[in-house]
């Protein structure tokens, strides 16, 4: 397998684009998130006749929606009124399917001005369940599914993804009628509300049969040479794999949209130019820092400064520096945030876990720069929480309490 396509492996649970894949090569931008493992690649069954229905959704993503039932399985509002004020809006709607029968549709938007959780549904305009049109149901009822191509591009004035790194998780799911979900969790170097978002969709396949059948034939699909297709894992010669027994649904879809975060989601403590040190500490391999030993397990900490730290009611940056010798490969896994103590403090002292998200960075000069997501939740949690900061008045970071105004 050639570099690019081990490094596209090793970034599974990173953002998709080929730009930030040749950017992380090259340690200039990169997008790390925590997240649903993600599955790239296109394969267009020859069955498929692509005759492209063009329209705009009716989906209710204006407020008028129950925030539990659309986010409920990745985001929680203990408060009711704040979930509603942080439900996005969406305009501009416009969809395209190979399968006239088939129809995608907004569910709702949330956020903030550099973040997005979209929620997409694909149904039938006859009403019934998509699963009950899945090929192979019987054998693979309990079977893992993903697109075997997903992809989604922000644009901007300059254009699509133009001038912004981002990083997202995506993921699918069935609803309880039976129709397919489609999520988009992302997070932007540069504001993302105002801005067009595109996703696109080809080819439902049963993920650990399909995955069985590469290893059989020891094949891989991917980009090679600017060609997609399947590849021989030790030529990288293009080869014939036939995956026709794992297609669940052989539809190729896409949406775009413009996305507008909630005025509520705009609201932001700050805590500008700190210029206080703290100590870093991560789980890895490299000769960053000094070691230290807590508990049986082997850290690395380092001496980082904190430029600037931003909290809104969906999430948080935190901007550091530090010195690092171009040399050490600096890869913060998604486990890094586990060794970092880090909480917001609300003004009757109560304390809300707060843990990296995702980050993007650069190495400029021996001086690495990154901006951390923050996302309220612990390590290991699933679960994010958008909350009200109103009584939020400090970020605690490994013991260093920085002030939130």
């Amino acid at each position: 397998m050639n570099n690019s396509e081990l490094i596209k492996n090793a970034l599974k649970n990173i953002a998709p684009s080929e730009e930030l894949i040749e950017k992380v090569k090259s340690f200039q931008t990169a997008e790390n998130r925590s997240r649903p493992r993600l599955r790239k690649g296109i394969i267009i069954p020859a069955a498929i006749c692509f005759a492209a229905c063009l329209g705009v959704t009716a989906a209710a993503v204006t407020g008028n929606l129950d925030f539990d039932v659309i986010f409920g399985d990745r985001i929680k509002v203990a408060d009711s009124e704040l979930a509603e004020e942080l439900v996005g809006k969406v305009s501009n709607v416009k969809y395209s399917v190979s399968d006239d029968d088939y129809i995608v549709s907004v569910a709702g938007v949330t956020g903030g001005a550099e973040s997005c959780y979209a929620v997409i549904e694909i149904s039938r305009k006859d009403g019934t369940p998509v699963t009950e049109h899945f090929q192979n149901p019987a054998e693979f009822e309990h079977n893992d599914f993903t697109w075997l191509e997903d992809n989604v591009k922000i644009k901007n004035a300059a254009g699509f993804t133009a001038q912004m790194s981002w990083g997202g998780g995506f993921g699918q799911s069935i609803t309880e009628n039976g129709n397919i979900i489609y999520t988009m969790d992302i997070d932007g170097s540069a504001p993302i509300s105002g801005k067009i978002i595109y996703a696109e969709g080809d080819t439902l396949v049963w993920w650990d049969k399909y995955n069985e059948i590469c290893d059989e034939t020891n094949s891989y699909y991917g980009k090679n040479k600017g060609e997609c297709g399947f590849y021989d894992k030790d030529t990288n010669e293009p080869v014939q794999t036939d995956i026709s027994s794992v297609v669940a649904i052989p539809l190729k879809w896409s949406i775009s949209f413009k996305y507008t975060a909630s005025d509520k989601s705009l609201d932001v403590l700050t805590c500008k130019a700190p210029e206080e040190k703290a100590f870093f500490r991560l789980k890895s391999p490299d000769e960053i820092g000094d070691k230290i030993y807590e508990g049986g397990s082997e850290r690395y900490e380092f001496e980082c400064t904190v430029k600037l730290i931003e909290i809104s009611p969906t999430g948080g940056r935190m901007d550091i520096e530090f010195p690092c010798n171009e040399n050490n490969e600096f890869i913060m896994g998604a486990e890094t945030g586990m060794e970092n103590e880090m909480y917001l403090v609300r003004t009757d002292s109560s304390q809300i876990p707060v843990s990296f998200n995702g980050w993007s960075g650069k190495l400029d000069n021996g001086i690495s720069e990154m901006s951390l997501r923050l996302a309220y939740m612990k390590p290991d949690d699933h679960f994010k929480n958008y909350m009200d900061i109103s009584n939020v008045c400090a970020l605690s970071f490994n013991g260093t309490e920085y002030p939130l105004t």
